[in-house]
């Protein structure tokens, strides 16, 4: 089981991810992800659809495409950070990509079961600083990743 980072837009979708269990990714102008089976077919969708994306743009979006849909397995746990509480919540992926018209703004996600938060003041300056990354999808540093499976007692 592995620790993947999931942004919320800025906290927008944050009450939705946790009142609906789920996490999600943008880029809806591509629609289904799961009909993308690998990064050529996405970069020449991504092309069509922001026409204004550089090159870097593109590159990251790819990456979070695969790591949202291919990377991330089911029983693996997501983490993301609330700036209201200054906490981060965690939870554990239960399904694969689905894609949905259910919720504004986002179309591609993932249930998952929300069923911890951890206080951002309880964890090392060195975590907290490997959970400060930008992109919208990562998966979490080994340190930072052990550091808060220890306080959350799972063993991995």
């Amino acid at each position: 089981m592995k620790l993947y980072f999931v942004r919320t837009q800025g906290g927008k979708l944050l009450p939705q991810f946790l009142q609906s269990n789920i996490i999600a990714l943008g880029y809806n102008e591509l629609g289904d992800f799961n009909k993308y089976d690998n990064e050529k077919v996405i970069k020449s969708s991504l092309l069509k659809a922001y026409p204004n994306f550089s090159e870097r743009e593109i590159s990251n979006a790819i990456g979070n495409i695969f790591r949202f849909v291919r990377e991330i397995k089911v029983g693996d746990y997501v983490i993301t950070f609330d700036k209201l509480l200054k906490c981060y919540h965690v939870g554990i992926v239960r399904s694969k990509n689905l894609y949905t018209d259910k919720y504004i703004g986002f179309s591609n996600i993932r249930k998952s079961l929300w069923i911890s938060n951890i206080p951002k003041k309880s964890l090392s300056s060195q975590t907290n600083y490997k959970l400060g990354g930008l992109t919208p999808v990562y998966k979490v540093n080994e340190v930072a990743e052990k550091e808060i499976f220890k306080k959350l007692k799972i063993r991995n």
